[in-house]
């Protein structure tokens, strides 16, 4: 009982200390994220790589410039678990130890997926001319 206890003791201060202020890294592939730092006729292409990372999928323009696109894909899923335990202890009979167990589980889950395609349109000196963002959810 007293090693559960301190097992215990550990996962809670380590819970508890993880759980600080660390920033959480979102994910830059989002309508208000694309918003927020792509202007057009200012955001230059190395400005981009430094905030979305590198493209999917580039292509040229006719008009000479350049299209990046980047897609990502979220997959978000929710289970429920339950179960019952019995545990029988132990009785000493004239043959030996006798005892008895048994257990009852079940598992649910419920998932989606989102994709989000952001298309980043250069001009051919490498600045942001225009940008789409398209997210689908299943």
């Amino acid at each position: 009982m007293k090693h559960f206890l301190c097992a215990l003791g550990a996962i809670l201060l380590c819970t508890i200390g993880c759980s600080s202020d660390n920033p959480v890294k979102r994910d830059p592939v989002t309508f208000s994220f694309a918003k927020k730092y792509l202007v057009k006729g200012q955001t230059t292409q190395a400005d981009v790589v430094q905030t979305f990372g590198a493209p999917n999928i580039i292509t040229r323009s006719t008009s000479g410039g350049e299209n990046w696109t980047y897609e990502k894909v979220a997959m978000e899923s929710s289970g429920k678990a339950g179960g019952i335990g019995v545990l029988g202890g132990g009785i000493i009979g004239g043959a030996g130890l006798l005892g008895g167990g048994g257990s009852y589980g079940g598992y649910s889950e419920k998932g989606s997926s989102k994709t989000v395609t952001l298309t980043i349109y250069f001009d051919d000196k490498d600045v942001v001319s225009d940008y789409s963002v398209m997210e689908t959810h299943f």
